[in-house]
């Protein structure tokens, strides 16, 4: 399978990419809250539980979007605003 389909390759790799970049955020993101903002743990904990609440809002009518838009490009659009929201958090300061 992986040989011969490079669509699928990529698609799998694009995959592991996002979500190892998504868990590394999560990760240094906590530790930014507690220590640099001085949030406690569980206010750390609700500002990072924003994401996988608004993940799961919209998953359930964004299943319907490769319907009308080529998949191709929605994943190109998602990987841009993710690409856009990694270069904002790179500009955060202490």
């Amino acid at each position: 399978m992986f040989r011969s389909n490079r669509v699928f390759v990529f698609s799998s790799l694009a995959a592991l990419i996002s979500y190892s970049v998504t868990c590394a955020v999560a990760f240094v993101l906590s530790l930014f809250l507690q220590y640099i903002k001085g949030l406690s743990p569980e206010m750390a904990g609700m500002v990072l539980m924003v994401q996988p609440v608004i993940q799961a809002g919209v998953s359930s009518f964004a299943g319907r979007w490769p319907d009308r838009i080529e998949a191709r490009r929605l994943a190109t659009v998602g990987m841009a605003l993710i690409m856009l929201g990694l270069v904002g958090l790179s500009l955060l300061g202490a």
